[in-house]
């Protein structure tokens, strides 16, 4: 099952939508939509290409992503964001990972820039560490996993790192497929590259220090500001 977490996507989810579409149906059984309270066309973007669509009754990430794992019964959970796009014949690259013993795992990042400097970000999501992780590059899950590690916790950013930490620290059979997903790079067209990785350090330092999640929020966005 894929699982699409949205608050007014209408630009970027149609693409993510058409691709999952485009997988095999045998093997990617169900796509869900759910959303956070979306006011532009999203929703009915979902409806158009015959998606279901839930809805949380606030717009937090985690919820909704819980939300949707909530309803499905299958197998394998596919986390995805909405401005990610995988790469073709993902549900195969997945199925063929749980096939061979892996119960979690995410795909390489390729950010959607031209900026030179965005291949250094590229280039870490192969490494094994902890701040080489993020939403951006998906996740699945089989289910005994999610059931004995999940759900998101229901915090205001980065609402994976306690996930991934808890797959990292006892390591749970994890894979890297070593293949791209390509991540919307929109915080870079308002903020530069090191405006950008300097807002994501802080936020890192701020989480390995125990701060509150709230405040880790609003350092971020402030550092971004003009996003």
């Amino acid at each position: 099952a894929m699982i699409i977490p949205t608050l007014n996507e209408e630009k970027m989810l149609p693409r993510l939508l058409k691709a999952a579409r485009a997988a095999d149906p045998t093997k990617l059984k169900r796509i869900v939509v759910a959303d956070g309270g979306s006011s532009d066309r999203t929703i009915e973007i979902a409806r158009t290409f015959n998606i279901e669509v839930v809805h949380a009754d606030r717009s937090n990430r985690a919820l909704q992503m819980n939300i949707g794992a909530e309803i499905c019964k299958e197998h394998i959970l596919y986390f995805i964001h909405a401005d990610c796009l995988p790469p073709n014949g993902f549900e195969m690259n997945i199925l063929n990972a749980v096939q061979k013993g892996k119960t979690c795992g995410c795909f390489r990042l390729k950010l959607e820039s031209s900026n030179r400097l965005a291949s250094i970000c590229n280039w870490s999501t192969r490494l094994p560490f902890l701040w080489c992780r993020g939403g951006d590059q998906s996740l699945f899950l089989t289910r005994p996993i999610w059931e004995d590690i999940g759900p998101f916790p229901e915090i205001e950013i980065m609402e994976e790192y306690p996930i991934w930490e808890q797959i990292l620290r006892r390591n749970l059979n994890f894979c890297l497929i070593n293949r791209p997903i390509l991540a919307s790079s929109r915080k870079y067209n308002d903020n530069s590259f090191f405006e950008v990785q300097w807002a994501n350090l802080q936020a890192f330092r701020m989480y390995r220090k125990g701060k509150d999640f709230v405040e880790i929020k609003n350092k971020y966005h402030q550092l971004l500001s003009k996003t």
